[in-house]
């Protein structure tokens, strides 16, 4: 089917939901097709999307068939889950000028 559950353990005998931090999600599959003599796109063609199940505490992730639209097999794929206590930030104070030439 073109759905995958994932659920985040929180490490108190709960779990992660969308209130905690951001799912982000890419598509891992990829065509091998070097020495088929294919024109075939070596990336896989598959749009991926997540919502949170809040009765279920689980995220949900949904797979669709890109051009197509249609659902697809979730099939490989990596996440990560950024919590929103330990932001992301530069390693430089926001004052720090960088010129790039």
């Amino acid at each position: 089917t073109g759905q995958v559950d994932i659920s985040i353990p929180d490490g108190q005998g709960g779990f992660l939901s969308d209130q905690d931090g951001i799912l982000i999600l890419t598509c891992s599959a990829v065509i091998d097709n070097i020495n088929s003599g294919t024109n075939q796109d070596p990336v896989d063609g598959n749009v991926l999307s997540w919502t949170y199940d809040a009765a279920d505490e689980e995220f949900v992730v949904h797979a669709f068939d890109a051009p197509g639209g249609g659902a697809q097999d979730v099939r490989d794929f990596v996440f990560a889950f950024v919590p929103y206590e330990d932001s992301l930030q530069p390693p430089y104070s926001t004052r720090t000028l960088i010129v790039i030439k």
